[in-house]
C-alpha cells in the first residue's frame, strides 16, 4: 500500500482536519499504538496532584514535540491512537517510548517503572482500532477500501459510499462529540433519566438542516448522509455511557426520506450491520419527519428491517390525527408526540396517544415537557418517557449525565 499522503497525518491533530482517505484499511502495515490517558492518569495521581486539565495539556506538548506532520492521530474513549508512517517496528516503538516520556517530563515527574509505561502505551492492531470506534470486529466491509468491481446495482456502490462515510465520521467525531448536544430523557416508571436524545427539543436545528436537492432521490440521498454523520455521533455516545458504567438508550433520529427508498434504506440498514453488538443495543432509531399527509402503511416494512439490529424502534408523529384502525401492528417500540403551543389541550392529546400505544403494544413518550404540573398528568394518562425543558435542556453528555441531572429526585418526587 502506498504511503498515507500529506495532509491525512492532520486527522484529530492540529485542526482536528477530516482524513482524506477514510477506510481503516489505510493503516494496514504500519505501526499502530494506543495511548491510555486513563492509566497515564492512574501514574499522575500516584506521583503528584496534578489534575486532567494538566495532563491533557502535556500530551499536547509532547505530541506536539515529537509527531511529525504525516503521523496520524485517532481519539477515542480512555486514550488515543498513533499510527506512525515508519514501517520499521523499532522504530516506531522507539517513538512511541519518547512520547510517553515526554508527557511524564512535562508533568515533572521523575521516575516510573517499566510496567506502567508498558500498560500507558502499548501495540495494537487496526482491528483493535476498528473495535475502539465501535465497529464489529467481524465487520470486513469497514476495514476494506471501497472497489467498485464488486458492485452489482448502483445500491451496493451507495452502500460502500454510505459505509465510508461512517467511518470517516467515526474516524472525526471524538473531538465533536464533546460539543453535541444531547436531551435527557426520563423514564415515568422508573423515576430517572433512562435515555439521551439526539436532535429532541431546541437541539434539532443544529442536526436537521434544510435540504435542496433536483428530486426526490437526490434529497433521500443527501439526508441519509445527516443521518448516518448523526449514527456515528450515537456510537461515540454509547462508548462514553459504557465507559462510565451507565446503562442507557441514545434516541437518535432516522428520517422518513432516508426508509422511504429502498437505496438509502437498505445502505442505512448495511452500516448498522458494521456496528458492535453491544452499542447497539443502546442505540434507538426514531423515526422522524412524519407530516399531517403521511401514510403509516410503509412503517411496517421500516421496522421489520431495523428490528434486525437494533431492539426497538421508535415513531415520531406530528399529532395523534392519524388513522391506525387498518394499520395492523405497526412493530414500533414506542410512538412519540412533541408538545406544541398549545398546552391546555396536552392531556387530552396524550390520551390519545396513550391509547395508540396500547393497541400497538408500544411505550408513549412526549417532548418539550415544561412543568412539574405537565410531567404529574402525563404520568396519569399512562405516558412512559418524557423529555424538554424542565427534564434539561440540551447539554453535552458530559453535562447530562452528572449526577445531580442523571438521578432528577426532585422530578421523582413531584411526579
Amino acid at each position: 500500500m502506498a504511503r498515507p499522503e500529506r495532509g491525512v497525518s492532520k486527522m484529530n491533530y492540529a485542526g482536528h482536519e477530516r482524513p482524506e482517505r477514510r477506510y481503516l484499511s489505510q493503516f494496514a502495515g504500519y505501526p499502530i499504538y494506543f495511548f491510555d490517558t486513563n492509566a497515564l492518569m492512574q501514574i499522575v495521581r500516584s506521583r503528584a496532584e496534578r489534575s486532567e486539565a494538566a495532563l491533557a495539556a502535556a500530551i499536547t506538548t509532547a505530541l506536539n514535540a515529537v509527531l511529525t506532520t504525516r503521523d496520524i492521530r485517532i481519539g477515542g474513549e480512555g486514550g488515543f491512537h498513533l499510527v506512525f508512517t515508519s514501517r520499521t517496528p523499532g522504530f516506531a516503538a522507539d517513538r512511541a517510548r519518547a512520547i510517553f516520556r515526554a508527557i511524564v517530563d512535562a508533568l515533572a515527574l521523575s521516575r516510573f517503572t517499566a510496567e506502567e509505561a508498558d500498560r500507558s502505551c502499548r501495540p495494537v492492531s487496526v482491528s483493535d482500532v476498528a473495535a475502539s470506534l465501535g465497529l464489529a470486529r467481524e465487520s470486513d466491509a469497514a476495514l476494506a477500501g471501497s472497489n467498485s468491481a464488486r458492485f452489482s446495482s448502483d445500491g451496493d456502490e451507495f452502500s460502500d459510499e454510505l459505509g465510508t462515510l461512517f467511518v470517516e465520521r467515526l474516524l472525526s467525531s471524538a473531538d465533536d462529540n464533546e460539543s453535541v448536544p444531547y436531551s435527557p430523557i426520563w423514564d415515568c416508571r422508573k423515576s430517572r433519566i433512562g435515555a439521551f436524545g439526539l436532535g429532541m427539543g431546541a437541539s434539532k436545528r443544529t442536526i436537521e438542516k434544510p435540504l435542496a436537492a433536483p428530486d426526490a432521490l437526490a434529497v433521500a440521498v443527501a439526508q441519509s448522509k445527516l443521518d448516518i454523520a448523526v449514527l456515528a455521533w450515537a456510537v461515540g455516545a454509547t462508548r462514553r455511557l459504557l465507559s462510565l458504567d451507565k446503562i442507557a438508550l441514545v434516541s437518535v433520529p432516522l428520517h422518513v426520506e432516508t426508509l422511504s427508498w429502498s437505496k438509502t434504506r437498505n445502505a442505512y440498514l448495511d452500516v448498522l450491520g458494521l456496528i458492535d453488538p453491544r452499542l447497539l443495543s443502546l442505540i434507538a432509531p426514531r423515526i422522524v419527519g412524519f407530516d399531517a399527509g403521511s401514510n403509516l402503511g410503509q412503517v411496517t416494512q421500516w421496522t421489520q428491517g431495523l428490528r434486525r439490529h437494533v431492539r426497538g424502534v421508535f415513531v415520531h408523529l406530528p399529532s395523534t390525527n392519524f388513522d391506525f384502525s387498518n394499520t395492523g401492528s405497526l412493530g414500533a417500540k414506542g410512538f412519540g408526540l412533541t408538545a406544541h403551543t398549545n398546552r391546555a389541550t396536552l392531556g387530552e392529546e396524550a390520551g390519545r396517544l396513550a391509547r395508540i400505544c396500547d393497541d400497538q403494544n408500544a411505550v408513549a413518550y412526549i417532548d418539550n415537557v415544561i412543568s412539574t404540573a405537565e410531567l404529574s398528568i402525563l404520568k396519569r394518562k399512562g405516558v412512559r418517557f418524557v423529555s424538554g425543558p424542565l427534564i434539561g435542556v440540551p447539554a453535552t453528555l458530559t453535562e447530562c449525565v452528572r449526577a445531580p441531572s442523571w438521578e432528577k429526585t426532585q422530578l421523582a418526587a413531584s411526579a
